[in-house]
């Protein structure tokens, strides 16, 4: 069974939690200093990115100073409320599609019935 930070690591790859995790103010870790480069490039955070020539090509090897900015703030509400959005709504599609499943079962029984006891008025049974 893999340790529990495994798992947590392996969750944290999504971008835009990662983009949430550095926006609410967390320090930036090496593991997503990539991310955290993107939000200082994108003006959504300040710091300052050091690329040395020993380490391999492009590859970050220290960050100084990352904090949000307002608009990286205000990015990461922006975030937070389409994640929940679409949560919320892919739950009421699944219950919904059920709920429609059913009714309609049931009403189409109801209909059936409805059809079969008029018929049988019609035809004076």
């Amino acid at each position: 069974m893999p340790p529990a930070n495994a798992i947590q690591k392996k969750r944290s790859l999504e971008p835009i939690d990662t983009y949430l995790h550095l926006l609410s103010g967390n320090a930036p870790t090496p593991e997503n200093w990539d991310a955290a480069a993107e939000l200082i490039n994108a003006e959504m955070a300040t710091g300052k990115v050091h690329r040395s020539s020993t380490t391999a090509a492009g590859e970050i090897d220290a960050l100084f100073a990352f904090a949000p900015t307002l608009q990286g703030r205000l990015y990461a509400q922006q975030l937070q409320e389409n994640k929940r959005a679409r949560g919320v709504i892919g739950r009421l599609q699944k219950y919904l599609l059920v709920l429609l499943g059913w009714a309609g079962g049931v009403l189409s029984a109801a209909f059936a019935d409805l059809l079969l006891e008029a018929a049988k008025r019609g035809l004076g049974w």
